[in-house]
């Protein structure tokens, strides 16, 4: 799972800084796919990412993508309240790290509904993004679930 998890810390750090959620959320096929037909006529209808300001973007564009930490994660049972037609690992927090070229570190809270399938991780929904902090009091102080740092070398 860690190389999955990699990848997807990558596209989602790509996806962020350029307001592109499509390259992570799960489209109508998939999701009719991975969920029971109330749960993903649900899911279509809700706004399924947010919009970030130019502001935010440039933030995340300044920085390369670092490490991924999860927390809100759980097995999350085939016909549950979420919807999925077979069981998945789902999560609701990431908080994705970047390094800047002079070496600091930004951070920001990336929170929605993230499903980890045989095809890899996707997004269900994206809720809410973070503007990213250098030296964000989190890269200390989280518990992750599950992480992944682009080198292992180094640390947050």
């Amino acid at each position: 799972m860690p190389a999955a998890l990699d990848a997807f810390g990558r596209k989602l750090y790509a996806a962020v800084a350029a307001s592109r959620w499509a390259d992570v959320l799960f489209d109508d096929e998939a999701l009719d796919a991975l969920l029971e037909p109330t749960a993903a006529n649900r899911t279509t209808t809700l706004q399924r990412a947010v919009a970030l300001s130019a502001q935010q973007r440039e933030l995340w564009n300044a920085a390369k993508y670092a490490g991924l930490c999860v927390q809100q994660g759980r097995l999350e049972p085939a016909a549950g309240p979420i919807g999925l037609r077979a069981q998945g690992f789902l999560f609701e927090r990431a908080l994705l790290i970047g390094r800047e070229p002079d070496g600091g570190a930004i951070a920001g809270w990336v929170e929605g509904r993230f499903l980890n399938t045989d095809a890899g991780f996707g997004a269900l929904q994206i809720e809410r993004v973070e503007t990213p902090r250098r030296d964000h009091s989190d890269l200390e102080l989280q518990v992750c679930e599950l992480r992944v740092l682009a080198d292992e070398h180094n640390h947050w």
